[in-house]
């Protein structure tokens, strides 16, 4: 850095100028001469500029005295006034602090409300075992078959109450009664179980062809339909002495008679066969929808619910005539009729329709349970079996 040295000298001369008079006309002598040196030496050491500015202030008094004494007061007042361009501090470029991020809270997915269920358009509702498969009226008792339970069940009419209950084999699927016995076919066993009903003896227990699923009492026979086999066993009712064996199409799943005929629903070939109820001889075959499931007759006409195509095929019996052709709603499973109406029961759709043979007209579709697999009539009485809420309604 540069040294700069300041060098101050002041110097006060008073001089006597001869000639000079006073105020009262006397010759002014001197007072004084004085000279006052003042030195400053400032020393800085800056990088920026530096103004240096020196403030003397002199005061010089001179009194007449016989021996003059100079008297003098000096006052320096330096001034410095530094103008400095800080340096800058480095600038440290700071990360941001991110925000806290929220977490946002999922929105739920709006639930469906489920559907609520249908009040059942019945007049009375009775328990039953678990998956009911069939029922049949005597008098004033129903009988009912548990197919998950593994027994029947004896309801009195009136009132649901049970009365008695009869442990069957594996998969009881289908009852007959001349009510004083009961024959029971067993779907998971082979086999059909009679019984004497007053005291519930098992009389005796026949071996018949695989998976039989329905029964026909004909006087002192019985005809046995076995799904797995394809065919009918006519059997001694009392005995189970085997009579005969008839032939059929293919997965059969329902049987009917009408004192004349027997009527087999073919599931399999989507057909119905039509026996000699006395012989057993094949009168024909008749063609219907797709896969068949049930058949009621009023001995002119047959009408045949066909679960596959869901309708219903109206035959004439005389000459196989196709008649007419009615659709239903979902799974028609069963099938009755008085001669003027059919009543339909839709295993896919939870309901019952009712439906007037002239002009296929629906006039009423009943809510009942869940899975409709059978309709029983009785005079004026339906009655509906609901294998997936386990119970039977009687219909207003």
């Amino acid at each position: 850095m540069n040294r700069m040295k300041i060098l101050l000298v002041i110097v006060v001369v008073l001089i006597a100028v001869p000639g000079l008079v006073g105020c009262e006309g006397k010759t002014a002598t001197p007072t004084a001469t004085s000279t006052v040196v003042a030195t400053t030496t400032v020393t800085t050491t800056s990088t920026p500029t530096v103004t240096v500015t020196p403030e003397v202030t002199v005061t010089a008094t001179a009194e007449p005295t016989t021996s003059p004494t100079p008297t003098a007061t000096v006052t320096v007042t330096p001034t410095e006034t530094v103008t400095t361009t800080p340096i800058p501090e480095p600038t440290v470029e700071s990360t941001p602090t991110p925000e806290p991020t929220a977490e946002l809270t999922p929105t739920p997915e709006p639930t469906a409300e489920p559907t609520p269920t249908p009040t059942p358009d019945a007049l009375a509702i009775y328990a039953t075992g678990s998956n009911p498969q069939a029922m049949i009226i005597d008098n004033n008792y129903l009988w009912v078959a548990n197919s998950g339970s593994n027994n029947v069940m004896q309801l009195r009419m009136s009132d649901g109450q049970v009365v008695q209950t009869f442990e069957t084999g594996t998969n009881p699927s289908a009852l007959a009664t001349d009510g004083t016995y009961l024959w029971v076919a067993n779907a998971g066993s082979d086999n059909v179980m009679l019984f004497r009903i007053s005291d519930r003896q098992l009389l005796g227990t026949f071996s018949v062809g695989s998976r039989p699923v329905a029964l026909l009492l004909n006087g002192s026979n019985v005809f046995v339909l076995n799904n797995g086999s394809n065919n009918i066993m006519l059997l001694r009712a009392m005995d189970g002495q085997l009579l005969a064996t008839y032939n059929v199409g293919a997965s059969p799943v329902s049987l009917t008679g009408d004192g004349t005929f027997i009527y087999v629903v073919n599931s399999g070939s989507n057909s119905v066969t039509m026996l000699r109820i006395n012989t057993g001889q094949n009168i024909t075959t008749l063609n219907v929808g797709v896969s068949p499931s049930a058949l009621v007759t009023n001995g002119t006409y047959i009408w045949v619910a066909n679960s596959g195509s869901n309708n219903i095929t109206m035959l004439r019996i005389s000459d196989s005539q196709l008649i007419n052709t009615y659709t239903t709603e979902t799974d028609p499973s069963s099938i009755v009729t008085d001669g003027t109406y059919l009543w339909v029961a839709n295993s896919g759709s939870n309901n019952v329709t009712m439906m007037r043979i002239s002009d296929q007209q629906v006039l009423r579709t009943y809510n009942v349970g869940t899975q409709p697999c059978l309709l029983v009539r009785s005079g004026t009485q339906i009655w509906v079996v609901n294998a997936g809420s386990d119970n039977l309604m009687l219909l207003e």
